[in-house]
């Protein structure tokens, strides 16, 4: 209690000591309004301040986990954009729909090498040669969806 009436007296003392500094204008107002809730917000604090301890404890978060469930997440937005792009370009080339999934390929540490295969559907050589030269595999990559 000793340390909170301290404050709030050398907090008086230097509101009067910056306000006999300001001028008379229009500034003085503004700043009489700025300390004042300075002030207030001084005589308040320990009033609205909760003097109970929430003792929140945070768990340590497994990075293994997170690597992996990040390494999964770049996996699957390369796999659904490489595979939007794949049917996007078939339209454009044939005027046909399709439905295409192309499948990464990954080493052991999870980095994308490449593309494994690719689904699509409708299927014939011609479509499969054209995903092969879009995607720079080799025509045996892409099988009938």
């Amino acid at each position: 209690m000793g340390g909170y009436l301290k404050t709030i007296i050398a907090l008086v003392l230097c509101v009067s000591l910056i306000t006999s500094f300001v001028p008379k204008d229009s500034i003085k107002k503004m700043s009489g309004f700025s300390i004042g809730l300075l002030m207030i917000c001084a005589i308040l604090l320990p009033i609205l301040k909760p003097s109970y301890d929430f003792n929140i404890k945070f768990s340590k978060p497994d990075f293994q986990e997170l690597t992996i469930e990040g390494e999964n997440f770049v996996i699957n937005e390369f796999e659904n954009t490489l595979s939007l792009k794949l049917t996007q370009h078939l339209k454009r080339n044939t005027g046909k729909e399709f439905s295409a999934k192309v499948y990464a390929q990954c080493d052991e540490s999870g980095n994308i090498n490449g593309v494994s295969f690719v689904e699509i559907l409708p299927y014939t050589k011609e479509y499969g040669a054209m995903c092969a030269n879009y995607l720079g595999i080799t025509q045996d990559k892409v099988v009938e969806k």
